[in-house]
């Protein structure tokens, strides 16, 4: 025969759970950023753009070619192939003028 368990035991649980998981993301997304290109170890409010500092023209044009459809549709920005306006990070990436139509909501 299963015992039931207090609310109280409950709650506990969920405190420890949150515990664990406040614990895990600060230890994996606000650790210095790691030479290993795979490893969760990192500050991922910095993260987020460094690919703007690192992307070459090539890659650049390639992926608003590729994508740019998507991009814009998700409301993103387009560089238009500007490695300039890329690297300059007072520009957002996320595009306040486009009227995102093309999405349905879930």
């Amino acid at each position: 025969m299963v015992q039931s368990r207090s609310s109280e035991e409950q709650r506990m649980d969920v405190v420890r759970t949150r515990g664990l998981q406040d614990v895990f993301l600060s230890k994996h997304t606000a650790s210095k950023n790691s030479p290993k290109p795979y490893d969760t170890h990192r500050n991922s409010s910095t993260m987020k753009e460094e690919w703007r500092s690192k992307i070459t023209l090539k890659q650049l044009a390639l992926s608003e070619a590729t994508c740019g459809g998507v991009i814009t549709q998700l409301g993103y920005r387009l560089f238009n192939g500007s490695l300039e306006d890329t690297r300059n990070l007072s520009i957002p990436l996320f595009n306040n003028n486009v009227n995102n139509k093309g999405l349905k909501e879930v």
